[in-house]
C-alpha cells in the first residue's frame, strides 16, 4: 500500500476498473471537472441513473411549459382582457423552461458502419491467403495445419508479449477513386471536421489517427483485413462500432488484440499461437 496518489487515463473500462476508488470527469462542454468516488463500474451507473433522473424532470417541465404556450396561443387571438391572460402563460412556460436542468452529455459515440469489401481477381475457389509459417526474430517454423484464408475467415494471432506478433496492416486496395465530397462525407461520420482536415496526421491525438484509419480503411475497401490492436487509442465508446464494423466484414480478418472482450465480440473462429509453432 502507498499514500501516494496515481492519476490514471486509459480507454480501457476494465483496466480502469481494476483498481480506482476517486474518477475524475472532464465534461468537455461545461468545461467543468466533476468528481466521483467509487470504482469505475460503480461511477458509471451513477452517471447513467444522474442523466436518466434530469431527462425525466425535464420532460415533465416540458410538457408543462407546452401546456401554458398553448393556453396563451388560445387566449391571444380573442383580444380583450384575455390578451393579459395569453402574457401572462406565455410568462409562466418561460418561468418553468428556466427550471429545466442541463443534462450532462456525453462524449460523442460512433455510429455503427461497415468497411466495404472489394473482391479480388483469381480466387474462384473462395480462397484468399494461406498462412503456412511463421516467422519472428530470424526464427521461422512451418505450421502442421496451414491456415487458409477466405470469405468470413477471422483468424486471432496470439502469442506471449515481445514473440514478434506485431505486423504492418497489409489489405488488397480497390482503384476506385473518390471526390473531395465523398471523402468529407465520410470524414465526417468520424468526427474528423473541416479543422481536423487541414491538419497534418502528426498533430494529430492518437485517439484522431486511429479514427482517421477507419475513415481510409472504409474509403479503401479492401479485400483482407489485417489489423494488430485495433482497440489502441480507440476511445471505448466506439468499440461496438468497430466490432460491428468488424463481424459485418464480407472479407477474411487477421487480428492481432490483447482484448479479450473485443475477440470475442468479433468471432474469431482459428487461432495461430506463434509461441507454440516457433517452440515445437
Amino acid at each position: 500500500m502507498t499514500d501516494k496518489t496515481c492519476v490514471v487515463i486509459s480507454h480501457d473500462e476494465d483496466f480502469l476498473n481494476a483498481f480506482t476508488d476517486q474518477v475524475l470527469y472532464l465534461d468537455m462542454f461545461s468545461k467543468k471537472v466533476e468528481t466521483y468516488w467509487g470504482d469505475y463500474w460503480f461511477v458509471k451507473e451513477e452517471i447513467r441513473k444522474r442523466i436518466k433522473k434530469e431527462n425525466a424532470v425535464n420532460a415533465q417541465l416540458k410538457k408543462k411549459a407546452q401546456a401554458k404556450k398553448d393556453q396563451a396561443n388560445k387566449f391571444a387571438g380573442k383580444g380583450g382582457g384575455l390578451r393579459k391572460v395569453a402574457k401572462t402563460m406565455r410568462g409562466l412556460a418561460a418561468e418553468i423552461e428556466d427550471q429545466m436542468q442541463d443534462v450532462r452529455r456525453e462524449d460523442y459515440t460512433l455510429s455503427e458502419f461497415t468497411v466495404p469489401f472489394s473482391a479480388p481477381s483469381g480466387s474462384p475457389s473462395g480462397k484468399m491467403m494461406r498462412i503456412e509459417q511463421v516467422s519472428a526474430y530470424n526464427r521461422s517454423a512451418k505450421m502442421s495445419e496451414p491456415v487458409d484464408l477466405g470469405r468470413g475467415s477471422r483468424v486471432q494471432v496470439t502469442g506471449p508479449n515481445g514473440i514478434g506478433k506485431t505486423f504492418c496492416s497489409w489489405k488488397e486496395v480497390s482503384s476506385h477513386r473518390h471526390t473531395n465530397e465523398q471523402i468529407r462525407k465520410t470524414a465526417g461520420r468520424f468526427f474528423l471536421g473541416n479543422r481536423i482536415m487541414k491538419q497534418k496526421v502528426v498533430t494529430l491525438s492518437e485517439g484522431q489517427k486511429g479514427l482517421l484509419s477507419l475513415a481510409c480503411l472504409c474509403l479503401q475497401e479492401p479485400s483482407i483485413l489485417i489489423i494488430d490492436e485495433p482497440t489502441n487509442h480507440i476511445n471505448f465508446r466506439h468499440l461496438p462500432a468497430l466490432a460491428y464494423a468488424v463481424n459485418n466484414f464480407k472479407g477474411p480478418v487477421l487480428l492481432v488484440s490483447h482484448d479479450q472482450h473485443f475477440v470475442s465480440s468479433v468471432g474469431v473462429n482459428t487461432t495461430i499461437d506463434m509461441g507454440k509453432v516457433l517452440n515445437a
